[in-house]
């Protein structure tokens, strides 16, 4: 320890600025949305060579239809990468995300913390660097004591980041295998096969909503093709964590070897020409008094020995075990948390901490409202001096009467129309993806199979669906009239849907234009 603590002490500059790095790109990351705001907001801002600056030369190009300029465009699509979509500030979208995680059966489950994280890789590390350093004795035979401690400390670095990864993705594994034996606990005895829908996403959420609770929870996981528990990862980390204790255990216990060994051979060396004499006698012992001495003394210390042998080994298998349910630990760490679900780390990730849907809303809404203020007022700043240079420059009357009724060009009315063409985009796309599959299964369903029976021969038609008339339907099996009803209540449920979105959008859009002053009677079209 004191070793490690001299290391430390050595190099803290290096470590130090090591450490800062890290904090610095944790801190990034976890704040790049602002980060990356204030950043934008700075480069609007600057004189001469900022965008607004740089933009507002060109005050000519424009579109004839919608009467947007090109400088103007360019700058609310910056903005509109940091404003939040209208559906993920809403109630509904915060119920669907809900849905998602309780359909995938993690409801209540979360990432591990850094905090949590730190804590692992800490008491790992430091039960790596008790073994790694006798390692770095054998790995680095002969070096000096000083590049020995470096090599403990990278052997540990080594050892506890692969003892941290593996096992936490042992706990993963093993809570994905636990819902894989849900899945097929519950489709025991059922129709249908285990082949999980594609299309259901955390947008799409509600597609499944009419299935049996094992294909809800079958099309939200990560499996093989065979739906059964892998045990993979799970075998992998047990090996390594069996070899890296015995093999730490053995070489300690060769090292206490070694050590004892030196120790009585230059204890023996010491004594063997010495003669025992009594320091108040003149006269010599005689010979066979001073070997019963010797021997006495010689059993004394191979005792010694033998006590101090079994001391230790006793230590290293504590020390062995402790490290082995340390790594146990580890794994029901990451069995209680983490997603095994396709996108369950991203709804939660929506979800947050938020303990109901108004706190959710209200949050949402106030970033949304931050954004939209920021951007308008650099929009508005870039109209100006759009407006300024036009007339400087004697641009064309269309372009500056334009400019002069900028007013009807608002960042709020830019991202209502990207949205709207958003959504609609996304409802064609799930409509065509919703007419395929109606296509395929009445294929699938009208394809004849044709079936050769003793004495019959093959080439003789056989009736479908389509020959029979109205009873084509009645032919198909179960599944398939089932999965017909299914894609039929979907659609009528998507239409809902749609018309509550619509709804919801409507009062969204009349709210926010009371809380900004907008004339609330304007249309956003």
């Amino acid at each position: 320890m004191n070793d490690l603590l001299h290391l430390i002490n050595s190099y803290r500059i290096l470590l130090g600025a090591i450490v800062l790095l890290l904090l610095t790109a944790l801190l990034i990351h976890r704040f790049w949305d602002r980060i990356s705001l204030m950043v934008l907001r700075i480069h609007c801002a600057l004189p001469g060579i900022g965008k607004v600056a740089r933009l507002s030369k060109n005050s000519q190009s424009h579109d004839s239809q919608t009467g947007w300029f090109t400088s103007e465009n360019e700058l609310c699509a910056h903005f509109r990468q940091h404003l939040e979509e209208r559906d993920r500030a809403s109630p509904a979208f915060f119920v669907k995300c809900q849905s998602y995680l309780d359909k995938a059966q993690e409801t209540g489950r979360r990432e591990l913390p850094l905090l949590g994280w730190v804590l692992i890789a800490a008491m790992v590390f430091v039960e790596a660097m008790g073994f790694s350093y006798v390692l770095a004795g054998w790995t680095i035979p002969g070096a000096s004591e000083a590049l020995q401690q470096k090599g403990a400390l990278g052997i540990a670095f080594l050892i506890s980041a692969l003892l941290v990864y593996l096992t936490h993705k042992t706990g993963q594994e093993m809570h994905q295998n636990h819902l894989v034996r849900k899945v097929r606990t519950w489709f025991n005895g059922q129709d249908g096969n285990l082949m999980p829908d594609g299309g259901v996403t955390l947008e799409q959420n509600e597609i499944d909503d009419g299935a049996p609770t094992w294909r809800q929870l079958l099309n939200r996981l990560r499996t093989n093709a065979n739906v059964k528990p892998s045990w993979a990862i799970t075998g992998i980390t047990a090996a390594f964590i069996i070899a890296i204790a015995i093999g730490a255990t053995y070489v300690r216990g060769q090292a206490l070897d070694e050590m004892l060994s030196s120790q009585q051979m230059s204890q023996g060396s010491g004594m063997a020409g010495a003669q025992y004499q009594d320091p108040y006698s003149d006269a010599a012992l005689p010979d066979e008094l001073a070997s019963i001495q010797r021997d006495a003394d010689s059993g004394a210390e191979q005792s010694v020995i033998d006590h101090q042998r079994k001391g230790g080994w006793g230590t290293f298998i504590v020390l062995a075990f402790i490290f082995v349910f340390l790594q146990i630990m580890g794994t029901m760490i990451g069995y209680f948390t983490g997603f095994a679900g396709k996108e369950s780390s991203k709804a939660r990730s929506y979800i947050g901490k938020f303990r109901n849907k108004d706190e959710y809303v209200n949050y949402h809404v106030r970033r949304r409202n931050r954004v939209i203020h920021i951007a308008q007022k650099h929009l508005s700043t870039l109209q100006q001096r759009m407006l300024g240079r036009a007339l400087q420059n004697n641009t064309d009357s269309h372009s500056i009467e334009l400019l002069k009724h900028a007013g009807d060009r608002s960042f709020q009315r830019y991202a209502e129309t990207s949205e709207r063409e958003q959504r609609e985009s996304d409802s064609r796309d799930l409509a065509h993806q919703h007419q395929t599959r109606a296509g395929d299964m009445t294929a699938n369903a009208a394809t004849p199979t044709p079936e050769t029976t003793p004495g019959t021969s093959s080439s003789q038609p056989t009736a479908t669906p389509a020959m029979t008339g109205d009873k084509g339907s009645d032919e198909r099996s179960p599944t398939d009239r089932r999965e017909a009803i299914r894609q039929r209540l979907e659609e009528e449920r998507r239409q809902k849907a749609l018309k509550a979105q619509e709804e919801d959008d409507a009062a969204y859009e009349a709210r926010l234009r009371r809380e900004m002053g907008l004339d609330s009677g304007g249309s956003s079209s």
